[in-house]
Formats: structure tokens, sequence, C-alpha cells
């Protein structure tokens, strides 16, 4: 039986994946052991116990000859236009996140599957809005 609800208290790798494997096919473990998810985006779930929350993160990879100034204003136009992602430059990458808090009652299973999507929808459009010709 998958976990139902995310919270503090079960905060883990373990049922992050537990909770998700039932609503995506695509579930996987990398060799760092982190969760991710294959939809319309790579999507990592890293749990952070102490800030009581879950990150997620997708990254795009910036094609070699694109500047830098080229490279933030295209992560400052994705943080003005997008709300539910937020996007940086991290060397030769563009790092979408959006965290989720676990405080109170945490994030239930249906919720937290509906949320990945939005998250990959929104940074997909993004990526596509603003990085074209500068994403590989």
């Amino acid at each position: 039986m998958p976990v139902e609800v995310i919270s503090v208290d079960n905060l883990s790798r373990e049922s992050i994946k537990e909770a998700l494997d039932s609503d995506f096919p695509n579930v996987f473990v990398d060799d760092d052991g982190d969760v991710g998810v294959r939809d319309l985006c790579t999507c990592y779930l890293l749990p952070n116990v102490e800030q009581r929350r879950l990150r997620l993160l997708t990254l795009w990879h910036f094609r070699d000859e694109v500047g830098e100034l080229e490279k933030y204003l295209c992560a400052n136009r994705i943080n003005v236009d997008y709300a539910i992602v937020r996007a940086a430059v991290v060397g030769p990458h563009l790092a979408m996140t959006y965290d989720v808090s676990l405080e109170g009652d945490g994030i239930s299973r249906r919720s937290l599957t509906l949320l990945i999507k939005r998250f990959c929808s929104a940074a997909l459009a993004s990526a596509m809005e603003y990085g074209q010709g500068l994403l590989a």
C-alpha cells in the first residue's frame, strides 16, 4: 500500500518513492540515491528534513556557446513570469525549483502528484519560451 501523506514525520527518499510509485510509471532512484520522476521533464524530489520541506528540481543544460549574461537573463525572465518555478543559473545548467512546505499535516500523495505534474508543465513551458536557442 503506498504512502498516502508525506510529512515531516516520514520524510525520506524511500517514503517519497513509495508514494509516487503508484501514480507515475517512470519513478527512479539515481546513482546518488535521489528520487526522480520522468514526466514532461525529469523532476527530482529532494527531501530536506532540517528545513521541513521537499524540493522539486529539474535541470536544463545551456548550449556551450551561450554567454553568462544570456543565461542570467533567461533565468530572470522565467522568475518574473512563472510563479511556480524558481530559476537559477548553476554552472552550465538552468536549475528550476519549487519548495513544498511540510509543516502541519504535510502533503497528500494525490496533491504531490498533481503538484509534480504542474511543476513539470511550467518548467517545460518556461524553458520553451525563454530558453529557445539557449538550451541543449
